[in-house]
């Protein structure tokens, strides 16, 4: 509540509440003082649990980048014979000579490309999910995405060696 004042000239004041006696600023610094310590409590148990798994979760995305570019390796080397097999029955019905033969190997060299994609994908969503943030586990999705794209590029290259011995 204000009070009035009235001076010695007969001005009157309403003199107000300091802004730190009004309820509302005291209800605004207890939900500050219960958020900030929430806030608190989950950061140092979120750093605590961090702190412990610190050295396995390297271990972890090395293992989980690992056991996907296994996957998608096997993936391209299972079917490159496969691909091989099928340039092969698409090649006897051929009638448009050597660029009829080029457009049956890319197609198949863009299946295998399509795994490769495919397994690089999953890589990318793994590190955006387990990153620390750092830009550390950028460099290691990178690292195993070349890998994979390593794969790709030796089983497709099979692809072309075979379309180029059939071209000849």
């Amino acid at each position: 509540m204000s009070k009035k004042i009235t001076d010695e000239n007969g001005n009157t004041y309403v003199q107000k509440k300091p802004f730190y006696k009004k309820i509302w600023f005291w209800l605004l610094m207890i939900v500050l003082v219960a958020v900030a310590a929430v806030g608190f409590a989950v950061s140092n148990s979120g750093s605590d649990s961090a702190k412990e798994t610190n050295s396995s979760t390297t271990k972890k995305q090395a293992d989980s980048y690992e056991s996907i570019y296994d996957d998608y390796s096997e993936k391209l080397k299972a079917e490159t014979p496969k691909l091989i097999k099928e340039y092969d029955d698409e090649s006897k019905d051929n009638q448009d000579g050597v660029d009829g033969l080029a457009k049956i190997s890319n197609s198949k060299v863009e299946d295998l490309a399509k795994i490769n994609a495919e397994g690089v994908k999953k890589m990318a969503k793994y590190m955006l999910k387990h990153g620390s943030g750092k830009g550390d586990s950028k460099e290691e999705y990178e690292d195993w995405a070349e890998k994979l794209t390593a794969v790709y590029s030796d089983e497709g290259q099979k692809i072309t060696d075979h379309y180029i011995q059939s071209a000849q």
